[in-house]
């Protein structure tokens, strides 16, 4: 390790196994805080699957990881402190309010995608896949919005526009 808590150093040998090396990668590495996430239908109209005042954080490390998770702002509390003693409901409602995977990333900036490739989701169905993104990048930087390939959500089809903010150290 260097002098870096929880980074490996990078030898002459190169990056590690996995690091996203196309030129324009290191604009992703940081975390982003979520502006807003909205599921835009083919008929022009647009739904907020989390409520408009949805939260979320996204981290794009150098070694190539990444962690994601949107959450709705409002999602309510089991009655148990105990979170193996949930009912049916509390489990569907926290599950319906909440979504998180980890992974890695590659870039290609000929197509300007992103690809998440889950390791482990709230969502099971997503793990050993692979989620594709467009991106796009303003305000010098600091704004991101990634945009899904029409995708299956809530029974219907939607393209999943999401912005992140760049988050400050400190």
């Amino acid at each position: 390790m260097n002098d870096l808590v929880g980074r490996p150093a990078i030898v002459s040998g190169g990056l590690p196994p996995g690091v996203a090396t196309e030129p324009g990668s290191p604009q992703f590495i940081g975390s982003w805080r979520l502006m807003s996430f909205e599921a835009r239908l083919s008929d022009g109209g647009v739904l907020y699957p989390f409520g408009r005042d949805a939260d979320g954080v996204l981290t794009y490390t150098l070694d190539g990881r990444l962690s994601a998770a949107v959450w709705k702002a409002d999602r309510p509390s089991f009655a148990s402190d105990d979170q193996q003693e949930g009912t049916p409901e509390e489990y569907a409602a926290a599950l319906r309010s909440y979504v998180q995977y980890m992974g890695t990333f590659t870039v290609d900036r000929a197509k300007m995608t992103i690809h998440h490739h889950i390791e482990q989701s709230v969502f099971p169905n997503w793990n050993g896949g692979t989620q594709p993104r467009f991106y796009e990048f303003s305000e010098q930087g600091s704004r991101l919005e990634l945009t899904t390939p029409p995708t299956p959500f809530g029974g219907q089809t939607h393209t999943g526009a999401v912005v992140w903010k760049r988050m400050q150290v400190g």
